[in-house]
């Protein structure tokens, strides 16, 4: 189920799919390959007994840990596609953590969390597949005419999501997971909130591309054949975070094992419409506003965007637990050096094996004698 998903430590099974147009990579790794490994591993779950205490620490230990080195992944790359790929990684290791966790709130976060994945992937494609089509390039650092900003504010939308923020309904079902692990296993909130750390970072790098500041700066027109998509999966995210209890009576309570009522008050859920709306005002100025300090540039220099290479650079054998495909080329190259060195060693009895026999039979002989 995590290869079929691309879950740490098995992420790497992604690689061939993030390559892939935007579109039918996140139809790969967002929406086929998670509903069927993960949906398939939830109700088994289920159905199961209760598991040993070391299969819980096992199974939280692998979401936790895999959210984190998803994280480091996702910032060392400069391609959208592979962000989106990274960022999607992470959130099946959420999905796999729930299974750690017991409690009512524990079984109704992975299914959310699973369906949170899903638009939230489709939402991202769409940011992509419009800066592929105005630039060329999914690299957010290449040059190139800017892409509309509607594509930053969907680009915005899907990191929202993806990080759980409020109003949207990724907020809820990552809210049971860390009251759960904040009750059963204190320990898993330390790699969840760095890897969420790690994954803003990421998600906020290719805004500086996505959302400009230069008032001249050509703009590609606005293709709404790539922005429909988005806005379908965008608007259940906003009803689903604004009234939970949608998703409540009709899926999450038939869930097996769930608690009887919704896990979110009325105050909750206002409170947590206030602080979207709180949020979103905050963002909307900050991206209104005219930067305070004005640089001319020469008209002869090129605008150069950085990238977090560095961090991204330091925290690569960090995201080596979350794809063991680098590990797994250097075990390859060991095993190369080893088979060339036996066969020099071979071609030196020009292919007589019998005498490398012999020879070693007579050090070990004189090496009994000597003792």
């Amino acid at each position: 189920a995590l290869a079929l998903a691309g879950s740490p430590p098995l992420a790497g099974a992604r690689a061939d799919a993030s390559e892939a147009p935007a579109p039918l990579g996140a139809l790969v790794y967002g929406l086929a390959g998670p509903v069927t490994a993960l949906g398939w591993l939830l109700r088994t779950a289920a159905d199961l007994p209760g598991l040993p205490g070391g299969w819980t620490i096992m199974l939280a230990l692998l979401g936790g840990l895999g959210a984190l080195a998803c994280g480091a992944g996702a910032l060392g790359e400069r391609r959208l596609r592979a962000i989106l790929a990274w960022v999607t990684a992470g959130q099946t290791a959420l999905v796999v953590a729930t299974l750690g966790l017991a409690g009512g709130r524990a079984a109704v976060a992975g299914p959310g969390l699973l369906v949170s994945l899903m638009l939230t992937a489709t939402v991202g494609a769409a940011a992509t597949a419009t800066l592929e089509r105005t630039t060329g390039s999914d690299d957010y650092t290449a040059g190139g005419a800017a892409p509309p900003r509607i594509t930053g504010a969907v680009w915005a939308l899907a990191a929202a999501a993806s990080l759980g923020l409020p109003p949207l309904w990724g907020f809820w079902p990552r809210l049971w997971l860390l009251l759960e692990a904040q009750q059963q296993q204190p320990w898993l909130l330390a790699p969840l909130i760095a890897g969420a750390i790690l994954t803003t970072l990421a998600l906020l790098a290719p805004l500086a591309k996505l959302w400009p500041t230069e008032s001249g700066t050509g703009r590609a027109h606005v293709a709404w054949m790539d922005v429909i998509p988005a806005l379908i999966a965008g608007l259940p995210l906003l009803i689903l975070g604004v009234a939970p209890g949608l998703a409540w009576a009709p899926w999450l309570e038939a869930t097996p094992a769930a608690p009887a009522d919704l896990p979110a008050s009325q105050g909750a859920q206002l409170a947590t419409v206030v602080a979207g709306l709180a949020l979103v005002a905050l963002v909307a100025v900050a991206g209104i506003a005219a930067p305070a300090r004005m640089l001319e540039r020469d008209p002869d220099e090129e605008p150069v965007r950085l990238a977090p290479d560095a961090l991204g650079a330091a925290l690569r054998p960090l995201a080596w637990m979350g794809s063991l495909t680098p590990l797994l080329r250097v075990l390859w190259a060991g095993l190369q050096l080893a088979s060339k060195a036996l066969h020099f060693l071979i071609g030196l009895f020009e292919q007589r094996y019998y005498l490398l026999g012999v020879l070693a039979a007579l050090i070990t002989i004189m090496l009994l004698m000597a003792q």
